[in-house]
């Protein structure tokens, strides 16, 4: 049975890239190192390096893997039976995801990198056996599980009442508190997404968002270029999210 070993605390975070900060990542660093790797020992971890817009996993695919972003972007994506799909979720480093497909045995959605993207990935077999070993990481993993759900439910209300304006809004500051959650946050935030992506996650049209942009703009909460945001008011963007005038 794998079992965890402590691991000396990375005294150069400052030094290191804020892409393998996993110290607030969704698991806490007592079972994760600033690398993205388990703490744990006579168990290995498979890194895998996936190219921009190639699939990690395919809906239809089996579950076999418990997948931890460690560098780069990626989304969650729904194919429904007409052809047609939704984004329901964006991806940054210190994610983990995968176990949706593990009820079932097969993946129900699928995930597609944004950007070229590092991650690692835990066999169904292993993860088994350290949940089973390990009581406190089952009950971090079920928190987390239920916590996203709930964020997604979250979501999909927001889509059916929130203007594109008040989604586009809180899209922005709950993006950026992610960031910021894993060291990412700066003034100025670079879009990994397309405006297509960002479309679908929104639930809207490209005019109706384009048109969201250019009054969120023309209110000042931000300045918009292609897909850098700057000079970003959070506090306004806020206020327009909870529909506060």
């Amino acid at each position: 049975m794998p079992v965890l070993k402590p691991c000396e605390l990375q005294r150069e975070r400052d030094q290191a890239s804020a892409y393998v900060s996993f110290d607030r990542c969704a698991f806490s660093s007592q079972f994760f190192c600033k690398e993205g790797c388990l703490r744990f020992s006579e168990t290995r971890i498979k890194k895998i390096q996936i190219n921009q817009g190639a699939y990690i996993f395919r809906a239809g695919d089996p579950f076999a893997n418990l997948y931890i972003l460690k560098k780069g972007f990626a989304k969650l994506d729904f194919s429904f039976e007409d052809g047609n799909s939704q984004i329901a979720r964006f991806q940054i480093p210190g994610d983990y995801f995968g176990l949706v497909g593990a009820a079932s045995g097969v993946h129900r959605f699928s995930n597609i990198a944004l950007t070229d993207v590092e991650l690692c990935t835990i066999d169904r077999h292993t993860l088994g056996e350290l949940i089973t070993t390990n009581p406190q990481l089952n009950q971090m993993i079920q928190d987390g599980m239920s916590a996203r759900m709930a964020s997604m439910a979250e979501h999909f209300y927001y889509l059916s009442c929130y203007s594109v304006e008040r989604r586009l809004a809180k899209f922005l500051v709950d993006f950026q508190d992610r960031l910021k959650a894993v060291n990412l946050d700066q003034s100025s935030i670079n879009l990994p997404m397309s405006r297509e992506d960002l479309k679908s996650y929104l639930g809207t049209t490209s005019e109706s968002l384009s048109r969201a942009f250019s009054s969120l703009a023309g209110s000042g909460c931000f300045n918009v270029q292609n897909r850098l945001i700057s000079d970003i008011d959070f506090e306004l963007l806020q206020k327009v999210a909870d529909n506060e005038n």
